[in-house]
């Protein structure tokens, strides 16, 4: 026996084992002592066949990788490689285009060995066009398979995406309720507390508030729109902590300025206002 009657029969042994026996790893075995010798695509295919039937997608994928090393036109590789990727990995936009030049290779694989064909023992015309045929449309089918994928995984994508900004807008609506809740009830008592104390600390008071407001309003615009107007943003907070730096320091000196001046007496501003 020669060397490619010698891999027919292990080829034939390894499909025994497989389908058969039920002996994967021993057809395994098999096929590597004929790609020892023979880098055939048919080889190459049979063992990424195995391995992805033992749920092995990624080392299937490699023996392809390999196989297609050898002979890049090889439309029986790409195929097989387009439903690993589509069906194992969901990696349609790679699959795709390994169908589309499937279906080419095919094609011109047929018209190079059509005239061989023809001049083998025992030809014959319908039979070859049922196997032409038959493939043909089994390409056609896996590319529309791959399409169809494809589409369901990208309106999966945007429904997931959606449900994820509804998540955030809802959590994000939640945090400014308790946010702006928190200011008003702070306002509230704030003015309550205004009411009872001189001009002076009223006014120093109030215009705390007014920058808490201010403050207030700036997170909540950097929360709604954070790309928008951020250049201002450092100029503002540094004139806010002046302010409030130089509020303690102005307290400070018109106590002092008061406590200059003995008959003077404070009158809070709600008498004042009552006046």
């Amino acid at each position: 026996m020669n060397q490619f009657e010698i891999n027919q029969s292990l080829l034939a042994e390894a499909i025994k084992l497989h389908y058969k026996d039920y002996r994967p790893a021993d057809a395994i075995a098999k096929i590597d002592l004929v790609l020892q010798t023979d880098k055939n695509s048919f080889a190459y295919s049979l063992k990424a066949t195995i391995l992805r039937e033992l749920n092995k997608a990624q080392d299937a994928l490699n023996v392809i990788e390999d196989g297609l090393g050898h002979n890049l036109r090889d439309h029986i590789l790409l195929k097989l490689k387009a439903e690993i990727l589509a069906n194992n990995f969901f990696r349609t936009k790679e699959a795709l285009p390994c169908i589309q030049q499937s279906q080419i290779f095919f094609e011109e694989s047929n018209r190079t060995l059509k005239d061989f064909i023809k001049t083998l023992p025992g030809y014959s015309e319908s039979e070859y066009l049922t196997n032409y045929l038959g493939t043909k449309a089994e390409l056609k089918i896996l590319e529309s398979d791959i399409k169809h994928l494809d589409n369901t995984l990208f309106v999966l994508d945007k429904a997931k995406t959606i449900e994820t900004q509804l998540i955030s807008e809802r959590v994000r609506t939640i945090e400014l309720l308790g946010v702006f809740t928190a200011i008003l009830a702070f306002i509230f008592s704030s003015i309550q507390i205004v009411t009872k104390l001189a001009v002076p600390d009223a006014l120093i008071l109030v215009t705390g508030i007014a920058l808490l407001l201010i403050s207030f309003l700036l997170v909540l615009h950097m929360v709604l729109d954070p790309t928008a107007r951020t250049k201002h943003l450092i100029t503002i907070l540094v004139i806010i902590v002046l302010v409030l730096v130089g509020l303690p320091w102005y307290a400070k000196k018109l106590s002092m300025k008061e406590n200059s001046v003995p008959h003077q007496v404070n009158i809070p501003l709600q008498e004042q206002l009552k006046k």
